[in-house]
């Protein structure tokens, strides 16, 4: 059920990105998902977070993301709406919203707060790449005055900061308060962090949200529309691999669930309180080991996700070990620690819906990626398949739920066991399930239970901020990994033919500056590796087989991949092609083949003989003047020449 973001349309004229709306039934349980995520986005607009000022506040960007997220139903192939796929009351909602963003204090060039700037960085990047009107106003805004504007919406009318203005802003507020040895920690392993305001501590959930709004503005960069006359990519990217590399440098094991097991490892080498289950799991906490924070499944699930968003894939090391660590440990009901599970949270047990939405936007990304898992590898498809009494036994991991024994969450109507039958045993639905669960009848995921309609309550309570709980359940429902990613296709003219014929290999991609080619053989043609982010090749084998050939398109730090594969088998024999410069048939009759076949005048024809049957077009069985003026008149070259 996972998606593929191939549905973006670059418009280089109107320098945004395009959602076109798939036309596909539903099945009852998406029909239901769509309903929860419209029934979620009204109570937002019901308690005002889509105005300006908005309520939500902090968690403003957030909910301006579930909005651009909203798809026409829940059907997993129906793209996100943006802006210019949004319904006009949408319109008007998101360009209240990001009115109330770019009126605020981090628009500008001043605060810095991780939660914040990296919700509304990534909110601002898809709103700006899926066509949303700028704002007009007084400086510091270079639009203005807005009397040069005359076609800008009110709602967007006499604001501080345009669009890429503020983009600029929050990402050279969020490079600057890295966690960098220039910063002001010499000789410090744990460089690569984001703390609340500045590089101050090696906090993981706020090093996430810096990760994610310097990942979604890459977006706005590599679009030629607006390009980067800044020349930030370069330092974005050394920041995005500066995260993913604390995560693996840093990377703990084991857990303090005596469930799952007898004790964990604050780093690989050393401050050992305890033997993990798992010797090739590794995850995070809410700080770096080294100050003795044990793994959690929210931080194991985010790191996982940073270090793909610094340049990593499905089948890079340490990935994979974060992976594991979910995989070994994986709840979707609650996040341990509450209801009766096991230690697994080592935080606030308000982190639920939290982890719902770190965990699966680390799946949905790989899913995107392209990029199949090498044998032995884990995959998109390898949570929830571990039964908890197999090694490494954990008697806190929870199995898929069966999409054929549930009933239909109550608040959507009668339905009982098997009713969401069309559904496959996967992540998505195991999380989907319970946030429909969790559903009140308002709209909102975090009632009381004497107010749920759903038939169960939200681990998380309202948790710190219902705003961020909202958008967490929203954003798992919609697929949504808060980043605009570069999209690559490969296609072939040909997919079956002879060994010597020339196919012709298309790429295309969007959201990515260049490709790569890998794959095929040395010399067929298929080669670059500073491709354009388009263009056709021809490629020709000399040897029978099926082969693959990749593309692979990136944009900084993120890539993704395509594949085709093509099938040549030998060629029949070319009558009369007997020799070529080599002494060997090549394809071409020519003046070598003739030749050759004067040489055989009088053999006789194998098997019987050492002649080829190649060098007998007359069929006598026998190499004779005939054959020579058959072949004379059956060249390729032109006047026969070699």
């Amino acid at each position: 059920m996972l998606r593929k973001f191939k549905c973006l349309a670059l418009l280089a004229a109107a320098g945004s990105l395009a959602f076109v709306t798939a036309q596909a039934a539903v099945t009852p349980f998406q029909t239901d998902v769509g309903t929860a995520i419209t029934n979620g986005l009204n109570y937002l607009d019901t308690n005002n977070a889509f105005q300006n000022p908005s309520s939500a506040g902090n968690a403003a960007g957030l909910t301006t993301l579930a909005l651009l997220e909203k798809r026409a139903s829940g059907n997993p192939s129906d793209p996100p709406q943006g802006y210019n796929g949004a319904s006009a009351a949408d319109q008007a909602r998101l360009r209240r919203s990001v009115a109330y963003l770019l009126s605020s204090g981090y628009a500008a060039a001043g605060p810095f707060y991780a939660y914040v700037d990296g919700g509304f960085l990534s909110a601002l990047s898809l709103y700006t790449l899926t066509g949303g009107p700028d704002s007009c106003g007084p400086a510091p805004n270079p639009r203005t005055p807005c009397s040069a504007y005359p076609s800008t919406p009110v709602e967007l009318q006499g604001l501080p900061h345009s669009l890429v203005d503020a983009i600029n802003n929050m990402v050279d507020n969020t490079l600057a308060n890295q966690r960098t040895v220039a910063n002001g920690f010499p000789n410090d392993t744990n460089v690569g962090y984001w703390c609340y305001t500045n590089g101050g501590c090696t906090d993981s959930s706020t090093t996430q949200y810096a990760a994610l709004g310097l990942s979604a503005a890459q977006a706005v960069y590599n679009n030629p529309t607006f390009g980067d006359p800044g020349a930030r990519l370069p330092k974005m990217a050394a920041a995005l691999a500066a995260a993913a590399h604390v995560y693996a440098t840093d990377a703990a094991q084991g857990s303090q669930d005596p469930g799952c097991d007898p004790g964990y490892k604050t780093t690989p080498n050393g401050g050992i309180n305890g033997v993990p289950g798992d010797p090739n799991a590794y995850g995070h906490g809410y700080h770096s080991p080294s100050e003795n924070y044990p793994p959690s499944l929210q931080q194991t699930a985010s790191g996982a996700f940073v270090q793909l968003l610094g340049g990593g894939n499905v089948n890079t090391p340490m990935v994979q070990g974060y992976m594991r660590w979910v995989y070994d440990h994986y709840r979707y009901t609650d996040i341990g620690g509450v209801n009766g599970a096991g230690n697994l949270y080592n935080s606030w047990p308000y982190t639920y819906f939290y982890y719902l939405w770190s965990s699966f936007k680390g799946m949905e990304f790989i899913a995107q990626q392209g990029i199949a898992p090498s044998a032995g590898n884990l995959g998109i498809t390898s949570y929830g398949t571990l039964a908890p009494a197999s090694a490494p036994a954990c008697t806190d991991r929870q199995l898929h739920r069966d999409p054929a024994t549930v009933q239909r969450v109550p608040i959507f109507g009668a339905g009982g066991a098997g009713f969401y039958s069309a559904e496959s045993q996967t992540q998505y639905f195991d999380f989907a399930y319970s946030i429909l669960s969790y559903q009140c009848a308002d709209g909102s995921f975090f009632c009381s239970a004497a107010a749920q309609a759903g038939g169960a309550t939200n681990p998380s309570g309202q948790g710190w901020a219902r705003w961020d709980t909202q958008s967490y359940g929203l954003l798992v429902l919609q697929r949504a990994t808060g980043v605009v990613l570069p999209t690559a296709t490969l296609t072939t003219d040909i997919a079956n033919t002879t060994v010597g014929t020339t196919v012709h290999l298309t790429w295309g991609s969007q959201n990515a500056n260049s490709c790569a080619a890998t794959g095929g053989t040395a010399g067929d043609g298929w080669t670059g590796n500073a491709l354009a982010a388009s263009g056709m090749l021809p490629v020709k084998e000399t040897v029978a087989g099926t082969y693959t050939y990749t593309v692979t398109c990136s944009a900084g730090s993120q890539n993704a991949q395509a594949q085709v594969q093509v099938t040549f088998t030998k060629a029949a024999i070319l009558m009369c092609d007997v020799s070529g410069p080599n002494g060997s048939p090549d394809g071409e009759v020519s003046q070598y083949d003739i030749t050759a076949i004067m040489h055989m005048l009088g053999q006789k024809v194998q098997p019987a003989g050492p002649a080829p049957a190649a060098a007998d077009p007359m069929r006598a069985g026998i190499i004779t003047a005939q054959d020579v003026r058959a072949c004379s008149l059956r060249c390729t070259k032109t006047n026969c020449a070699n």
